[in-house]
């Protein structure tokens, strides 16, 4: 961010709170964290660090279809998005024992510690 100068009919009060608001809008924005590539026969699992509950992860599967005039041919396009909420980590798995075992194994829950799990 740039720090603002007085000039001509710009006050000291005014720029503060321009730099205030600047600060603020700049706080919530958001970022892409990253991306996984799908592993084929894994599940994608959620763990919620504050319920310490694993479930399944809610996916969104869209189809697009369209004719290529080129060719002639229908080519079609699925894609994939993931509803991430707050407080949850995401990783793929074979099952829901596997993904427990790569909680443990990241230090995400103790080894004594037992997770619920929600259907």
């Amino acid at each position: 961010m740039d720090i603002l100068t007085p000039y001509d009919g710009v006050t000291n009060d005014k720029i503060a709170k321009a730099q205030i608001e600047a600060v603020e809008r700049k706080q919530n924005e958001y970022k892409l964290i990253g991306q996984l590539v799908r592993v084929p026969g894994h599940t994608l699992y959620k763990f919620n660090t504050v319920t310490r509950t694993a479930q399944r992860a809610e996916v969104e599967v869209s189809a697009d279809s369209w004719l290529n005039p080129e060719n002639m041919k229908v080519e079609s396009d699925r894609k994939s998005r993931v509803k991430v909420e707050k407080d949850c980590y995401y990783e793929q798995a074979l099952n829901i024992k596997n993904f427990i075992k790569r909680l443990r194994r990241r230090g995400i829950v103790g080894m004594d510690e037992e997770v619920k799990l929600e259907r």
